[in-house]
């Protein structure tokens, strides 16, 4: 394409250059994605670094930055997290000027609840609905465990599809019952970035790692949660981990202060 221009250089204004530079850049050719012939046995490769993925990081000890976005609300916090599967989980959330606003532990038996600016302790079940009300995100234990230590649950599947995703990344599908189905995406390395999970075209929600470390195996120092029916996102960023560590059980359990009285939870 030659474009002739004749025009006085007064008039070649910023707005006016800007715009002739877009238009030259419309007409740029678009270089789509063309996959590669799949490699052999990559869809036994991709289950087997699930199952792989399962074992890597048993325990963790951290600092996070953690954002909960809701329909209703935004919060940001700071978080002392520590976490040992199957379904250990305690984290201490700061204030903005570093006092505790408050300490959640939990274990197979019972969540505990403490909120030391309220005096208010809470004391029941470790189901998803307690988990919710205080960390905004409706997760069983073991799931959110599995989901930080960087091991995504997988569905009952009956079979399996890989295909490239537009960036030239793996995509597995695993099929299950009732028309739902799991997305797990690697990158060329086979490193595990995301799972979605779907019923029919509707997506229930979605994992993604990123900001990997330079250990072996990696951990994912950002992870990112959404559950689009609950309109609910959420971030953690890792500063300062320690995984693989042994963590005393007792702390994930509490006891209520003196003088402070146990509400339960159902």
């Amino acid at each position: 394409m030659i474009v002739a221009l004749k025009m006085d250089r007064r008039l070649m204004r910023p707005g006016v250059f800007f715009l002739f530079l877009v238009f030259l850049a419309s007409c740029a050719p678009k270089v789509a994605f063309v996959p590669p012939p799949m490699p052999a046995n990559i869809e036994n490769s991709l289950l087997d670094r699930l199952q792989e993925s399962s074992g890597y990081f048993q325990s963790l000890k951290g600092l996070a930055k953690v954002q909960v976005s809701t329909r209703d609300r935004s919060i940001r916090v700071n978080q002392v997290v520590l976490l040992e599967k199957p379904c250990n989980l305690r984290t201490e959330v700061m204030g903005p000027f570093g006092q505790t606003y408050m300490v959640l532990a939990s274990n197979r038996e019972q969540l505990s609840v403490y909120l030391p600016h309220s005096a208010e302790f809470y004391e029941g079940k470790p189901s998803s609905e307690n988990l919710g009300k205080f960390l905004r995100l409706p997760f069983e234990v073991e799931d959110l465990v599995k989901i930080i230590l960087y091991q995504v649950p997988l569905v009952d599947f009956q079979r399996t599809e890989v295909s490239y995703t537009s960036e030239g990344n793996y995509r597995l599908t695993l099929y299950a019952e009732d028309q739902y189905s799991q997305e797990a995406v690697f990158n060329p390395d086979l490193r595990l970035l995301s799972s979605a999970y779907f019923r029919q075209a509707e997506k229930l929600l979605s994992v993604s790692y990123a900001d990997f470390d330079a250990n072996s195996p990696a951990f994912p120092h950002q992870i990112e949660v959404e559950i689009p029916a609950g309109q609910t996102q959420a971030e953690v960023s890792f500063s300062d981990i320690d995984v693989n560590i042994p963590i005393d059980h007792e702390r994930f359990k509490m006891t209520a202060p003196a003088g402070v009285a146990i509400k339960p939870l159902p």
